[in-house]
Formats: C-alpha cells, structure tokens, sequence
C-alpha cells in the first residue's frame, strides 16, 4: 500500500491570495553524510517506525488548485490525528540511504509475521515527526483526466537509537529534511514523493551528525571472538564430577549460570569451561551475532556468537569474563532420577532460580533425542541447565508442552553429549 498522508489532510478552501509562484518553503542545507569506512564491520540497525505526532485540525501547509494550473488557494490541515505508520516505503527510504552510507540494515520489510533477520539488530531507530509545512499544487490535467500534484515540503524528526544490548535509548538527534516537486515534474504521486523526499533528506541529515555516527556505526561491539554461526571445533576438558548432593554444590553451580538477551527478550545459558564459553540454545540468540550476557555477579558483558546448529537447537557464545565451567555427565540418567534445572524464568530479575524434578522419559522427536522431565520451567528458561542430584551437566532446557498457556510439566530438555556433539565439541577426560 501506497503512504498517502496528504490524503488523510482536510483540503479547507481559504483566501490566501496569491497564485503559482515559487515554493516559499525554504531549502534545508544538506549536510555531508559520514559513511561507514569498514562496511564488514558496521553493526547491525533496523528501522523501527516512524510516528506522526500531530495534532487533529493543526495546520500544516497551504495549496493551490486549479483546471490545468493552480490558482484556488487554500490551506492544507492534519486530521489524521496522532498515527503511527508501518510503511514498507518509509523502510525502503531509509534502507536506501543507509546502505548508501555503507550500514548493515536488517530487517524483512516483506515479514508478516517473525522476522528472524531482524534478531542481528543491534540498534532500533525510530523516528518522530514533530512538523510538517507544505506548499501544493493540486493541477487537473484535462488530457489524462488526473489530478497531478507539484510542490514542496518540509518535515522536522526526532530520532531515538535504542540499543538492544543496553536496552535503553542511547542516543537523541532532531534533523530536518525538504522535498520538492517542480511544476514539470507532477505527477499522480506528488504527495507521496514529496514527503518521501523529505523523509530521506531528514535521514541523511542525521546519518551526517559525527555523535550518531559515532554510537552507530563505531567498533563491534562483539567480544572474544568472531561471529561464525558454524561449529565451534573446540576440545573440552571434563571437569571432575561432583559426588555431594546438589545442596552442598549449589553455589558453585549458580556461579555458572547466566542470562541472555538477545532480540526483544531473554534466556538462560551456561559457562561449559573456564574459557569464556556459554551454552545456550539456537531460539535464544537466532540471527545475532552478538548478544548481552549478565553474569552471576549482576555485571553484564558482551558475547560473541560463535556456533549454532538451528535443528538440534543449540549455540555458542564466547565472552572475554568466565566462570568455572560445570561438569559434564555424559551418561544418562536412570528413569526416575532427580534432577534440578536452573534458570531465568519470566523475568531476568528471577535470574539463578532452581527447581527439581524427576526424569520422566527419555523421547524422540523428529528425529532427536529428548530427556523428559517434570521439573518446572518457564519461558526464559531456555538454554539453561538440567542437572543431576549432585549438580552435574545433563542436559539443556529447550521446549515445554502447554495447556492454555499453563504448564503441565512435560518438558523436553536436550542431552548435553547430543548438544555438544551438533556444535562440534569435543570432550577430552570423558567422566561418566
């Protein structure tokens, strides 16, 4: 669907005097855009929305109209309201001008629904259209039978960067941006095009600004490593299993917990050795390469996303800060067993929560093999730990069936050798 917003502006006759002259809309300076040096390097942006924040009867230009050429004068008035516009051109806009200026711009305009792609973004920009002022001509072609429309208009944004690492506003910049349409050049989509031009200079003008540029589009901000979405290839030293009940060990085993936040939510995860290496599953980080991780001690840091198996629903992460790794249980449990999983379920406030439970069964499903349990987990649990009595690794939390949005405690957990394998780990010093 085509943006029309002039359409939605009451056209109210008035006597303005006057007739077709030049626009007495001003020329905005055109700033010199900063691209991007390093395009490889750029981090991640998407364009969110843009939103109109006018008020209902508020003037917002004038125009002329007329057969064949303007003469009526009149004004132009916004009834739309305060109204928030999705509009696959205002995206294609900005898409354009970044790319231009060499940024990563993800996001799939033609989504309906979950859009995977937008996961890598770093960044959310949004903008705020706070003034809009018009001049138009409204010209009735006799021979096309159309209305084609010539003009100019400028439009003021404010801009908001929300960084999904920091989730918060990291940055606030107000630009300003004009289109025009001469007389030669009208046409059926006058309106459209006009406003489309102003909203990319309004764009270029804040991709111009050296402090955006700088919070944008400086240094990733990955850490320990380089985003490879593969297989890890690493060897894993097995650490000594404990033999204690898990009471005696529950520090220890918290210690090595975290949570993930990646997209527009969070998950759980763990630290597998003392190298900066978390495990996590796939449906926590998706298409990011980096996500924020916060550590036991509440400090948060930077990981890098390393390995994903998207099937078997696992990936790895590698932050510079580490923790000791859990021990692995290679083996399986007996049916029956008493587990424990640990987690951030809900809320990242509920960070380290502990719940036990039994093995209820061990499943196949499409192929893969699941530990069944009882013990209690809830969104945001995913990719933590499943542990057994003493707090050994045995596996990783990844789905739970629901009634009405109500756990029935039939939770399937990954088997951690099966987890390990599928990201390319090996285990040196195997304990069973």
């Amino acid at each position: 669907m085509r943006l029309s917003i002039f359409a939605l502006w009451t056209l109210t006759a008035a006597t303005l005097g006057g007739c077709e002259g030049q626009s007495r809309i001003q020329a905005v300076a055109e700033q010199p855009v900063i691209s991007v040096a390093n395009p490889s390097a750029a981090r991640p942006v998407q364009f969110s929305r843009i939103v109109i924040d006018l008020r209902r009867g508020e003037q917002i230009g004038t125009f002329r109209e007329g057969m064949g050429f303007c003469s009526q004068p009149g004004t132009l008035v916004y009834r739309g309201g305060r109204m928030t516009f999705d509009d696959r051109d205002l995206s294609e806009t900005f898409r354009h001008e970044l790319e231009r200026a060499n940024y990563q711009v993800v996001g799939d305009p033609d989504a309906l629904f979950d859009d995977a792609s937008s996961w890598k973004a770093e960044f959310l920009i949004a903008g705020r259209v706070t003034h809009i002022d018009a001049d138009l001509c409204y010209a009735y072609d006799v021979w096309q039978r159309v209305v084609k429309t010539s003009g100019a208009a400028m439009m003021e944004v404010d801009w908001q960067v929300y960084s999904r690492l920091d989730r918060s506003v990291v940055y606030e910049q107000h630009t300003q941006g004009r289109g025009e349409h001469p007389l030669a050049e009208a046409s059926t989509s006058g309106e459209t095009d006009i406003l489309l031009d102003a909203f990319a200079q309004a764009t270029r003008n804040l991709l111009a600004d050296r402090g955006f540029y700088d919070r944008v589009a400086g240094q990733s901000s990955g850490a320990g490593g380089t985003p490879s979405h593969t297989t890890a290839d690493i060897i894993l030293a097995s650490r000594t299993l404990f033999t204690d009940r898990i009471e005696k060990n529950i520090a220890a085993v918290r210690q090595a917990v975290v949570t993930i936040f990646a997209g527009d939510g969070h998950g759980s995860g763990f630290f597998i050795d003392g190298a900066g290496h978390v495990l996590t599953n796939e449906h926590v980080v998706r298409t990011a390469d980096h996500v924020k991780v916060k550590l036991p001690s509440g400090r948060e840091t930077i990981g890098t996303v390393i390995a994903t198996d998207g099937r078997r629903d696992v990936a790895l992460i590698k932050v510079e800060e580490s923790a000791s790794g859990l021990p692995l249980r290679l083996d399986r449990p007996k049916i029956g067993s008493e587990v424990y999983a640990v987690g951030s379920p809900l809320d990242a406030e509920l960070s380290a929560t502990v719940t036990k439970g039994i093995v209820s069964a061990y499943r196949q499903r499409d192929g893969l093999d699941f530990i069944q349990s009882d013990v209690g987990v809830l969104p945001g649990n995913s990719g933590g730990p499943l542990l057994d009595a003493s707090g050994n690794l045995i596996g990783v939390a990844v789905s739970a069936v629901e009634m009405g949005d109500v756990p029935v405690g039939v939770n399937f957990f990954i088997p951690i050798d099966d987890a390990l394998e599928r990201l390319g780990i090996r285990v040196s010093g195997s304990s069973t």
